[in-house]
């Protein structure tokens, strides 16, 4: 125990760590150093950067001013001139070079001082390397195929057209009598130039399987005679009724009107065209289509050219009973931009089941190894040299497939699910002073016609319906067609109009019936209506005779949407207007639309490719501002009536 009391207890700290503190403090003042004595040689070295300039400055002036007096600088030492030896001039070579390597590491520490500094004082402390420089924007090619970048060109201006009689070659004699008696005795570019080249391959098909076509030409320069004339020549020779041609279009209207166009012109023929867009029964278009034998056993064919859309095909595919597409060897594609787009609906795979059977995933025993990627034949079971019997239990030929649209679609990704063979491209030159028919320059994709007339008129949204009235009533617009975003603007516009004027207006809809569509266009066309306000619905393909005014009321999305609402005029050679209405707020993205519709390779200035502009004034709206109030006040009231009228009838439809 003494020892015990005798021992010193020695208190040994617990360790907690390092004081981060006191460290943090250490590197902040070692930072505030060496930023200080960096500072401090970056200060200097300009400073003897200084001083040596001034210096060479003061004794190229002195040098300047001996100079000017006659004397040299040795005159005025006083001393003798003497030839240099080779010692003198090494020395003066190395210290010459000595001072240009100290001014470079002069240069070289203050840059790289002044960017320790920076990085240093850097408040995010993040070490910047290196200078940013911007970079030249370099614009990539897109890769695309040899048909798209090498197109068939064919003029634009309608009015070169050539005479019926020039192709007598080409066309019979009973097609040209046809075609004078519905007054038609001249040919169109386009049509110049895919006619021919049709009727060939048709021709040819038994031989040769013929290449894929497109055609991209502007609104009414003829694209449905192109391809109606030398189908039904082609078929005049067949002996058995069969489904050969099957034309699908995107709308029923536009359907209807290639179906009218396919009857005229096989007349006193053997041909026989159907028709499938719901117009009827689904029984009754079934009957009109395939029907029974007299043994009840089998079925046969009432049609040789199959026209539809896409959902009914389908539809009768799917449930018509003895419908076979097994002898189809064409198949044209109207307004293929749209029919491209509606591919997820899986249409053009129904086809390819109804052609080929349930044998469609067989591949050809002529293909290399029988895989997808050996070659796009290989989809339909045909090979350029098949020579085995592999596909003789289906349709033996390949489908020829053609494909027409004002705004033609050449994206490879779109393109790829229709699998064009070997396809040859028909396009409308860009400039129209072209006259060169075949000429393989300056291919445009999107164009107006030739004979129309554009124009913007910039307003407020308030103010579009009192200018529709002005163009009307003040100016005497007639047989105008008024475009709208949507089926409910179109409704509104029309109760607006129809409250505000003594005008003959009209609605088209797709809720309107065919009979009732029908009626209303033949009224138009007899001039008995003034204004058809429409939504999208009118703007595909159709071809209604007189029309002399387009109004976009609400500008288009896009240039495409564009093209072919205001090719409802201007058809055919025919003059026409389109006038669009545009809120400030819309106008930079419908002058983008417009540089991109009229864009030229020649032109370099973009407000000669802008629409030209007209101007209504305030005070030319004042006379019908009152009527406009109560007619709004009214609309406002029916607005109100019929959504509770919606409410209605969706709780009766919940109970």
């Amino acid at each position: 125990m003494d020892s015990m009391d005798s021992m010193d207890l020695v208190a040994i700290p617990r360790f907690m760590g390092h004081n981060t503190d006191a460290h943090d403090q250490h590197l902040t003042t070692m930072n505030t150093q060496t930023t200080h004595l960096l500072s401090k040689l970056i200060a200097e070295s300009k400073t003897r950067k200084k001083l040596r300039l001034s210096s060479q400055l003061d004794q190229s002036s002195d040098a300047n001013v001996l100079k000017s007096d006659g004397i040299t600088n040795d005159e005025a030492s006083g001393e003798d001139i003497a030839e240099p030896n080779e010692g003198t001039h090494e020395d003066n070579s190395e210290e010459a070079e000595e001072d240009k390597q100290n001014e470079d590491i002069d240069e070289e520490m203050s840059e790289d001082m002044s960017e320790v500094v920076d990085t240093e004082l850097d408040s995010n402390n993040f070490a910047i390397i290196g200078e940013v420089k911007k970079a030249k924007i370099i614009k990539l090619e897109t890769i695309t195929d040899k048909w798209i970048t090498k197109p068939v060109i064919f003029e634009r201006d309608i009015k070169n057209s050539k005479n019926l009689d020039e192709f007598s070659d080409v066309i019979d004699e009973q097609m040209m009598d046809l075609l004078s008696k519905n007054r038609i005795n001249r040919l169109f570019p386009v049509q110049q130039q895919v006619i021919p080249y049709l009727v060939k391959c048709l021709n040819n098909s038994h031989i040769i399987r013929p290449k894929d076509v497109c055609v991209c030409s502007p609104t009414g320069s003829g694209k449905t005679l192109s391809f109606v004339i030398p189908i039904v020549q082609y078929l005049r020779k067949r002996v058995v009724t069969k489904v050969r041609v099957l034309v699908v279009l995107p709308v029923r209207d536009l359907a209807v009107q290639v179906f009218q166009v396919f009857h005229t012109y096989c007349q006193k023929t053997s041909l026989k065209v159907g028709l499938v867009v719901g117009h009827k029964s689904f029984d009754e278009e079934c009957h009109s289509i395939v029907r029974k034998s007299v043994d009840g056993l089998n079925y046969h064919s009432l049609v040789d050219i199959l026209v539809a859309t896409p959902g009914k095909l389908v539809d009768l595919i799917q449930r018509a009973d003895g419908f076979s597409l097994r002898h189809l060897e064409i198949l044209v594609l109207d307004e293929s931009d749209r029919m491209v787009s509606e591919l997820q609906f899986n249409w053009l795979q129904e086809i390819e089941s109804s052609v080929f059977g349930n044998n469609r995933k067989h591949h050809c025993f002529c293909s290399i190894d029988g895989t997808d990627n050996d070659s796009q034949l290989n989809r339909y079971h045909v090979s350029n040299e098949c020579c085995c019997l592999n596909n003789r239990s289906v349709n033996s030929k390949p489908i020829h497939k053609i494909l027409f649209s004002a705004t033609l679609s050449t994206d490879p990704e779109k393109l790829k699910f229709i699998s064009l063979f070997e396809p040859i491209l028909f396009m409308v030159s860009s400039d129209p002073t072209s006259s060169t028919s075949g000429n393989t320059s300056n291919p445009t994709k999107h164009l107006v016609p030739e004979e129309l007339k554009e124009f913007m008129i910039i307003a407020k949204e308030d103010r579009k319906p009192l200018i529709v009235w002005y163009l009307m009533e003040v100016l005497k617009y007639r047989k105008v067609l008024c475009f709208t975003g949507s089926v409910e603007n179109s409704h509104r516009l029309y109760s607006l109009l129809k409250e505000m004027s003594g005008l003959v207006i009209a609605e088209f809809s797709s809720k309107l019936s065919a009979k009732r569509r029908e009626k209303l266009l033949n009224r138009f066309v007899c001039e008995k209506i003034d204004l058809i306000i429409c939504s999208d619905i009118f703007a595909r393909g159709l071809d209604i005779d007189g029309i002399n005014y387009v109004i976009c009321y609400d500008p288009p999305r896009n240039e495409t949407q564009y093209i072919h609402r205001v090719g409802r005029t201007a058809r055919a050679g025919n003059q026409g207007t389109a006038i669009t209405l545009v809120t400030p707020t819309q106008l930079s993205h419908f002058n983008i639309i417009s540089r991109r519709i009229h864009k030229r390779s020649d032109c370099k200035d973009k407000s000669e490719l802008q629409i030209e502009k007209m101007v209504v004034k305030e005070s030319q709206l004042k006379p019908q501002l009152s009527k406009y109030k109560s007619a709004l006040n009214k609309l406002s009231l029916y607005i109100k009536v019929d959504a509770k009228k919606k409410q209605i009838m969706k709780r009766n439809f919940k109970h």
